[in-house]
Protein backbone atom coordinates (compact mmCIF):
# COMPACT_ATOMS: atom_id res chain seq x y z
CA UNK A 1 0.00 0.00 0.00
CA UNK A 2 1.24 3.45 -0.83
CA UNK A 3 0.57 6.88 0.57
CA UNK A 4 -2.61 8.51 -0.70
CA UNK A 5 -1.95 11.73 1.20
CA UNK A 6 1.54 13.20 1.49
CA UNK A 7 2.61 16.40 3.20
CA UNK A 8 6.19 17.34 2.30
CA UNK A 9 7.69 20.27 4.21
CA UNK A 10 4.30 22.02 4.28
CA UNK A 11 3.95 25.49 5.80
CA UNK A 12 0.78 27.51 6.20
CA UNK A 13 0.63 31.08 7.46
CA UNK A 14 -2.24 33.35 8.40
CA UNK A 15 -0.49 36.70 8.18
CA UNK A 16 2.47 36.35 10.57
CA UNK A 17 0.92 33.40 12.42
CA UNK A 18 2.64 30.15 11.41
CA UNK A 19 -0.24 27.64 11.63
CA UNK A 20 1.48 24.62 10.03
CA UNK A 21 5.25 24.35 10.47
CA UNK A 22 7.24 22.04 8.19
CA UNK A 23 4.63 19.27 8.19
CA UNK A 24 5.86 15.92 6.87
CA UNK A 25 3.20 13.25 6.97
CA UNK A 26 2.21 10.23 4.89
CA UNK A 27 -1.18 8.57 5.20
CA UNK A 28 -1.32 5.18 3.58
CA UNK A 29 -4.27 3.63 1.82
CA UNK A 30 -6.64 2.10 4.37
CA UNK A 31 -4.90 3.75 7.33
CA UNK A 32 -6.98 5.33 10.08
CA UNK A 33 -5.43 8.45 11.60
CA UNK A 34 -6.44 10.55 14.59
CA UNK A 35 -5.34 14.16 14.73
CA UNK A 36 -5.39 15.26 18.35
CA UNK A 37 -4.09 18.44 19.94
CA UNK A 38 -4.99 21.57 21.86
CA UNK A 39 -7.06 24.39 20.43
CA UNK A 40 -5.11 26.42 17.90
CA UNK A 41 -2.56 23.69 17.16
CA UNK A 42 -3.50 23.44 13.46
CA UNK A 43 -5.69 20.32 13.38
CA UNK A 44 -8.52 21.89 11.39
CA UNK A 45 -6.09 23.79 9.16
CA UNK A 46 -4.28 20.54 8.34
CA UNK A 47 -7.54 18.83 7.43
CA UNK A 48 -8.79 21.83 5.42
CA UNK A 49 -5.62 21.82 3.30
CA UNK A 50 -6.32 18.23 2.19
CA UNK A 51 -9.18 19.28 -0.07
CA UNK A 52 -7.93 22.71 -1.00
CA UNK A 53 -10.14 24.73 1.36
CA UNK A 54 -6.89 26.27 2.58
CA UNK A 55 -3.90 26.85 0.31
CA UNK A 56 -0.46 26.00 1.63
CA UNK A 57 2.27 28.65 1.50
CA UNK A 58 5.16 26.30 0.84
CA UNK A 59 5.99 22.64 0.52
CA UNK A 60 4.09 20.01 -1.38
CA UNK A 61 0.73 18.37 -0.68
CA UNK A 62 -0.15 15.30 -2.75
CA UNK A 63 -3.66 13.80 -2.52
CA UNK A 64 -4.31 10.59 -4.48
CA UNK A 65 -1.40 11.40 -6.76
CA UNK A 66 -2.36 15.02 -7.47
CA UNK A 67 -0.24 17.96 -6.33
CA UNK A 68 -2.73 20.43 -4.85
CA UNK A 69 -0.37 23.35 -5.47
CA UNK A 70 -0.08 22.56 -9.18
CA UNK A 71 -2.24 24.96 -11.19
CA UNK A 72 -3.06 22.13 -13.62
CA UNK A 73 -4.72 20.09 -10.82
CA UNK A 74 -8.50 20.07 -11.10
CA UNK A 75 -9.42 20.68 -7.46
CA UNK A 76 -13.09 20.03 -8.19
CA UNK A 77 -12.23 16.52 -9.43
CA UNK A 78 -10.42 15.86 -6.15
CA UNK A 79 -13.24 17.34 -4.08
CA UNK A 80 -15.69 14.88 -5.65
CA UNK A 81 -13.92 12.17 -3.67
CA UNK A 82 -13.05 14.16 -0.55
CA UNK A 83 -15.57 15.04 2.12
CA UNK A 84 -15.48 16.76 5.46
CA UNK A 85 -17.74 17.08 8.42
CA UNK A 86 -16.74 20.38 9.96
CA UNK A 87 -15.80 20.71 13.62
CA UNK A 88 -18.90 22.71 14.52
CA UNK A 89 -21.19 21.03 12.02
CA UNK A 90 -24.35 19.72 13.63
CA UNK A 91 -24.60 16.06 12.77
CA UNK A 92 -28.02 14.52 12.43
CA UNK A 93 -28.61 13.15 15.92
CA UNK A 94 -30.99 10.47 14.64
CA UNK A 95 -28.14 8.97 12.57
CA UNK A 96 -24.93 7.27 13.61
CA UNK A 97 -21.61 8.90 12.75
CA UNK A 98 -21.24 6.35 9.96
CA UNK A 99 -24.66 7.27 8.52
CA UNK A 100 -23.77 10.97 8.70
CA UNK A 101 -20.51 10.30 6.86
CA UNK A 102 -22.22 8.25 4.15
CA UNK A 103 -24.92 10.88 3.51
CA UNK A 104 -22.93 13.14 1.16
CA UNK A 105 -21.62 10.34 -1.10
CA UNK A 106 -25.16 8.98 -1.34
CA UNK A 107 -26.67 12.36 -2.28
CA UNK A 108 -23.85 14.05 -4.22
CA UNK A 109 -22.30 11.05 -5.96
CA UNK A 110 -25.59 9.10 -6.13
CA UNK A 111 -23.71 6.15 -4.64
CA UNK A 112 -25.99 3.37 -3.37
CA UNK A 113 -26.09 2.84 0.40
CA UNK A 114 -24.89 -0.75 -0.02
CA UNK A 115 -21.76 0.45 -1.83
CA UNK A 116 -21.08 3.06 0.87
CA UNK A 117 -21.40 0.36 3.54
CA UNK A 118 -19.02 -1.93 1.63
CA UNK A 119 -16.44 0.88 1.37
CA UNK A 120 -16.84 1.60 5.09
CA UNK A 121 -16.46 -2.10 5.92
CA UNK A 122 -13.21 -2.34 3.93
CA UNK A 123 -11.83 0.69 5.73
CA UNK A 124 -12.90 -0.47 9.20
CA UNK A 125 -15.25 2.53 9.43
CA UNK A 126 -18.21 0.22 9.87
CA UNK A 127 -17.21 -0.90 13.35
CA UNK A 128 -18.53 0.72 16.52
CA UNK A 129 -16.90 4.06 17.23
CA UNK A 130 -16.52 6.39 20.18
CA UNK A 131 -16.85 9.44 17.94
CA UNK A 132 -19.44 11.96 19.08
CA UNK A 133 -21.26 14.82 17.39
CA UNK A 134 -18.36 17.03 18.56
CA UNK A 135 -15.83 14.98 16.56
CA UNK A 136 -14.17 16.43 13.46
CA UNK A 137 -14.27 13.79 10.76
CA UNK A 138 -12.55 13.77 7.38
CA UNK A 139 -13.40 11.03 4.93
CA UNK A 140 -12.22 10.38 1.41
CA UNK A 141 -12.92 7.65 -1.12
CA UNK A 142 -9.71 7.01 -2.99
CA UNK A 143 -9.69 5.67 -6.52
CA UNK A 144 -9.34 2.12 -5.22
CA UNK A 145 -12.36 2.43 -2.96
CA UNK A 146 -10.80 2.70 0.48
CA UNK A 147 -11.65 5.30 3.10
CA UNK A 148 -9.71 7.53 5.41
CA UNK A 149 -10.87 8.97 8.68
CA UNK A 150 -9.23 11.40 11.02
CA UNK A 151 -10.84 12.45 14.23
CA UNK A 152 -10.32 15.29 16.64
CA UNK A 153 -12.08 14.49 19.87
CA UNK A 154 -12.40 17.86 21.57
Amino acid sequence: MGAVIEFRNVDKYYGKYHALKNINLEIDEGEIVSIIGPSGSGKSTLIRTMNGLEKINSGQLIVTGYDLADKKTDINKIRKNVGMVFQHFNLYENHTVLENIMLAPRIVLKRPEAENKEIAKKSRLGRKSRFTSQTTVWWTKTTCGNCKIAGNET
